[in-house]
């Protein structure tokens, strides 16, 4: 409930000046209703608010649902996993550009876990 509050503030007093950081928002629903509220918070901020947005969800319908919005663009990660490094890679979402990698070295990750 605290989510959907702190969601209501921001479609409420986000402006066109705004930079808005959205994560995972219908997270913890049905996956339709999810969906659906994140859809709506989008559109509240693409047509109503103008904010420019940086939104981060795993309901991959959301890139269809926006790909005819002129302004809006989508961005995907993944993680390849070899024997002593990850890779990350940002790609717009067809993977036909690719955006940035990070090498990560798998023996520094697990002493920076404990």
């Amino acid at each position: 409930m605290l989510e959907m509050l702190e969601t209501a503030n921001i479609l409420r007093h986000a402006t066109r000046r705004s930079f808005v950081i959205m994560d995972e928002v219908g997270r913890g629903t049905t996956s339709l209703d999810g969906i659906a509220i994140a859809f709506a918070c989008l559109h509240h901020l693409y047509y109503k608010n103008q904010s420019r947005t940086l939104f981060a969800t795993h309901f991959h319908e959301l890139a269809h649902m926006i790909a005819s919005w002129p302004k809006a663009g989508n961005l995907c990660t993944d993680v390849a996993e070899e024997e002593v490094c990850l890779f990350v890679f940002i790609t717009d979402n067809r993977m036909e550009r690719f955006i940035s990698c990070t090498l990560l070295r798998k023996e520094l990750i697990r002493n920076h876990r404990h």
